[in-house]
């Protein structure tokens, strides 16, 4: 019986040793094709790992799920593009791309700010009203649009 599960980036036995346990899909969250944002964000993995880890489970047979996330603080179009064109050398089964959507909670939630949310009504995939010094809200859901369009595409 084959599986799926969610988790972080690993290397090349990893992903032999899933085969071996008839792993059918991976879900990674890569958040970013941009270093400076992967930096920012802490994330502890390079773009060129994420290249390697996406062959290496295109070469196992196992379906690759690419989760990312877009609107962090100091993100502008340039690493949006850097996105973009890993997305398009990653060529995942399946695409994802939210918005930053800074919950109470998170270090991004500003209760000056977003303390008159709706937080029932808003989630990361569609929020009136995150914006970031380098883009807009409408920037965002343009780019976000525009990445699961092209995405399909590919």
């Amino acid at each position: 019986m084959g599986s799926e599960r969610p988790r972080g980036v690993h290397d090349a036995r990893d992903v032999r040793l899933d085969e071996g346990s008839q792993l059918r899909a991976d879900q990674y969250g890569l958040e970013s094709g941009s270093p400076k944002v992967l930096r920012q964000i802490k994330k502890g993995i390079s773009v060129e790992k994420m290249i390697a880890v996406f062959g290496w489970a295109r070469e196992f047979g196992i379906e690759r799920r690419g989760y990312f996330i877009m609107g962090l603080p100091d993100e502008t179009v340039d690493d949006l593009r850097l996105t973009e064109q890993l997305v398009e050398r990653l060529d995942p089964e399946v695409f994802g791309i939210t918005i930053v959507c800074p919950y109470p909670g998170t270090d991004l939630y500003d209760p000056t700010r977003h303390g008159s949310v709706d937080w029932a009504k808003t989630d990361e995939y569609s929020n009136d009203f995150w914006s970031t010094t380098h883009l807009s809200n409408a920037d965002l859901k343009g780019w976000q649009r525009y990445l699961v369009i092209s995405s399909a595409t590919v």
